[in-house]
């Protein structure tokens, strides 16, 4: 746990996002989640589950949360607390805990209305999330990627058939023969 996140912070986040809850909009499921999120500055956000008939239109409440917090400026957030009356402290999904990595919470606090609580680092939530914002996709021209498909050449692949300046010759050779373009 992160030396600004302390038990009495903690249970004030709990408090927060318990309020929030009561703000759920739940017509399709009715389980009310209300969440916190505090700013590396200690700014607190809170936020509630907004569902909506069409399920891609729906929004968790630890989403709701951050948003509210990326919308006033925060880029970098310590922690998030999140409640629900689930039996058991009530757990993040994948798209939550991802948006959580990309702005840094360190903690998470998963806590249900029967008082249980678990805090837990984020990583150890979702581990390689954070290795999700090295990947960089690498922009090509469409001759380049067709090579590379028909080649098997690619970044950082162990079985890829690496091109001399004779096979990269014939490889421009037969692109160009299905109709690309051949450039020097």
């Amino acid at each position: 746990m992160d030396g600004t996140v302390n038990e009495d912070i903690i249970a004030a986040m709990v408090r927060m996002a318990k309020e929030s809850r009561r703000n759920a909009y739940t017509p399709q499921t009715g389980v009310a989640v209300g969440a916190c999120v505090m700013a590396s500055d200690g700014s607190l956000y809170g936020g509630c589950n907004i569902e909506n008939m069409s399920p891609a239109l729906s929004c968790c409440a630890e989403s709701v949360t951050m948003y509210k917090g990326i919308s006033d400026g925060k880029r970098d957030f310590d922690a998030l607390a999140v409640v629900a009356d689930t039996e058991e402290p009530f757990v993040p999904c994948g798209a939550c805990l991802q948006l959580m990595a990309e702005f840094g919470v360190d903690t998470v606090v998963m806590a249900n209305l029967n008082g249980d609580v678990k805090i837990k680092p984020l990583a150890e939530i979702i581990p390689c999330a954070s290795d999700m914002l090295a990947n960089r996709v690498v922009k090509r021209d469409d001759d380049e990627q067709l090579l590379m498909s028909l080649y098997d050449v690619g970044e950082d692949d162990d079985d890829d058939v690496l091109l001399d300046n004779e096979s990269l010759d014939k490889a421009l050779a037969d692109l160009e023969n299905m109709g690309g373009k051949k450039e020097e």
